[in-house]
């Protein structure tokens, strides 16, 4: 990784917790696993009031050891990884795509608002 840190390259061959199904059979649109959101980060800011939230998934592999300059902001029931901002709270990256959701989910139209706000600074 660009700061540090280490990956899974695979989660189901490497990490013996992981047991939430991260590369889902349905349709990208479709959100099929909860992830918890912890501390303040941009996305609680979002999300407000929510600790959980659906959300889609295509992902083989995942943080491992994190960079010292990042926070864990979100993780799988599991405990994988699914989302990390830098302490600086310049970057934020999560593991799901709502690339594919923002025409039906609200939230994630915010993520892609935020991060269009952010990159105007």
């Amino acid at each position: 990784m660009a700061f540090g840190g280490t990956l899974y390259q695979d989660i189901n061959s490497q990490d013996k917790l992981a047991f939430v199904k991260h590369q889902q059979d349905s349709f990208g649109a479709y959100p099929t696993h909860h992830i918890h959101l912890n501390g303040l980060s941009a996305l609680t800011e979002i999300y407000q009031e929510q600790k959980e939230v659906l959300v889609n998934s295509r992902h083989h592999q995942a943080v491992k050891t994190l960079a010292p300059q990042f926070e864990i902001i979100a993780r799988a029931i599991d405990g994988v990884v699914e989302a990390i901002e830098s302490k600086n709270h310049n970057i934020m990256a999560v593991q799901w795509h709502p690339e594919n959701m923002w025409q039906t989910d609200q939230k994630s139209l915010e993520l892609f608002q935020k991060f269009i706000q952010n990159c105007s600074k």
